[in-house]
């Protein structure tokens, strides 16, 4: 039984090549952030914007939100931590840029336009006359109940 390689692990350059260009790229992605968090950890300012600025603009050109999102809280919650500030503050603007301009180039609607006007809550119970369920249906206590 053949095992499929995950991405980054060494394998047959054959095989790489009869993977959809989409998911090579999306590996691609995930090697470049990995290796920009791996800079910031090292303090490496410099490497590490660069990595974040290749994957980021990876991430537009392939149109892939989630990638940028998922950056982008990892970021926030090590600046949240106090971690490297000036570096993770800087990287958090690169992926910010990269996500606006994902947004212009998708058309996005603003944050504000995307919540619903209205909500409907079902809570699961039936509101009805116990009377009018059926003979022997109803019980002693339902029956004293007042329709809503």
């Amino acid at each position: 039984m053949t095992r499929r390689r995950c991405h980054g692990e060494p394998g047959d350059v054959r095989e790489l090549k009869r993977l959809p260009l989409a998911e090579a790229l999306f590996g691609e992605y995930w090697s470049l952030v990995s290796r920009a968090e791996l800079a910031l950890v090292e303090d490496r300012k410099d490497d590490a914007i660069d990595d974040y600025a290749e994957g980021a603009a990876l991430a537009v050109a392939n149109r892939d939100r989630f990638a940028l999102d998922s950056s982008n809280q990892q970021l926030v919650f090590l600046g949240t931590l106090g971690f490297r500030p000036n570096i993770t503050a800087e990287a958090a603007l690169v992926i910010d840029r990269a996500e606006k301009q994902l947004d212009a180039l998708l058309g996005a609607r603003i944050e504000a336009q995307a919540e619903p006007n209205h909500v409907v809550v079902f809570s699961g119970y039936m509101i009805d006359n116990p009377a009018n369920r059926g003979p022997g249906k109803a019980s002693s206590s339902s029956a004293k109940c007042s329709m809503i």
